[in-house]
């Protein structure tokens, strides 16, 4: 089997561990290449349209900057409000060279209460940034702050990366029998 080479459309340290663990889940055998671009969206996406959005320009912006890849992933995290509750989702965008295949992938919604929402849109910061003040160190996870650390960001990623190859690696059992 040969090597992929698969970019992605940041230097998150946490995003790229991600992606790296989903590959090693899927048994796909690849070169992760973190690589910085813009999302081109608020510090603090809201809406499906808008996560979606930086999800996918994060994978275009990373073709422009590493062509000849195998796979690109673009992962952008925001809020969506449903049923007066808010909820952090993580989009997985991703993109095959070869192939064509294309698809964007939301994750499982994780409830975050409406003071934290509103203090991160009031200083113009995203939810990160107000989980750092509130513990008093550089975390910025959230799920893993609110649930006491029985759910991570990280592990919503790992799997919404693992749906998001699930079509292109199991293409058979999408088709009607």
């Amino acid at each position: 089997m040969q090597k992929l080479v698969v970019v992605v459309g940041t230097t998150s340290a946490l995003k790229v561990r991600a992606v790296a663990e989903a590959l090693q889940t899927l048994g796909l055998w690849a070169d992760i290449v973190p690589c910085e671009v813009e999302s081109w969206v608020s510090i603090q996406p809201r809406g499906e349209h808008e996560i979606q959005s930086g999800a996918h320009t994060r994978v275009n912006n990373a073709v422009l900057l590493k062509p000849g890849a195998d796979f690109y992933i673009g992962i952008e995290s925001g809020l969506i409000e449903k049923n007066a509750w808010w909820f952090d989702i993580p989009c997985v965008y991703i993109r095959a060279r070869t192939t064509g295949y294309e698809l964007p992938v939301f994750g499982g919604p994780f409830p975050i209460p409406d003071w934290m929402v509103r203090r991160a849109l009031e200083r113009k910061t995203d939810l990160g940034e107000i989980i750092k003040e509130l513990t008093g160190d550089n975390e910025k996870d959230a799920q893993s702050y609110l649930s006491n650390g029985v759910i991570t960001r990280e592990q919503g990623i790992i799997q919404t990366v693992c749906s998001a190859f699930a079509p292109l690696l199991n293409s058979t059992r999408y088709q009607e029998s």
